[in-house]
């Protein structure tokens, strides 16, 4: 597993890898003086572990600038993914419900974002969900999922969240 907790992408998207537990953090933008919060999942790997894959964790995230909250789902390494189009058709389970959703890679960056349409639906079940589940279908491989530990994210989800109504 990754060692420490490092910046992805302009430092708003935060990994916690190797961490055991949900982790919640600030951050300034150098430029815009923007301050963001995050809640971070711990990572974890494929539930099915595939060999030329194996090696690639996830894990989820409540970002917050401004008042705006949005999951994203980050990645160690992206997989080559089954993409007919953008934007990608990914499914998720929040305990026994499961639904499509959309999002989106940007270009080189190791997380999804979900569109914004998604995003008051998947905010809403973070703060509550028990199991967090996220599959993805890739080339030459199938259907892959990652499990997230959910232990310890209400709290961190709700640190976030009050953080962006203020």
């Amino acid at each position: 597993m990754i060692n420490s907790l490092s910046a992805v992408a302009a430092g708003a998207v935060l990994f916690a890898g190797g961490a055991s537990e949900w982790v919640h953090s600030e951050s300034t933008s150098s430029l815009s003086s923007v301050v963001s919060y995050q809640a971070v999942s711990p990572s974890v790997y494929p539930s099915s572990q595939v060999n030329f894959q194996r090696d690639i964790e996830s894990w989820v995230g409540v970002t917050c600038r401004g008042n705006e909250p949005r999951v994203f789902f980050g990645l160690t390494k992206m997989p080559t993914l089954v993409m007919h189009d953008d934007p990608l058709i990914a499914k998720v389970r929040f305990d026994d419900e499961v639904r499509q959703i959309v999002v989106r890679q940007p270009t080189s960056a190791h997380y999804l974002n979900p569109v914004a349409s998604e995003q008051d639906y998947l905010v809403t079940k973070m703060a509550t969900a028990k199991n967090v589940s996220l599959e993805l279908q890739w080339s030459n491989v199938g259907s892959v999922e990652y499990n997230y530990v959910m232990e310890g994210a209400e709290t961190s989800i709700s640190k976030t969240m009050s953080n962006c109504m203020a």
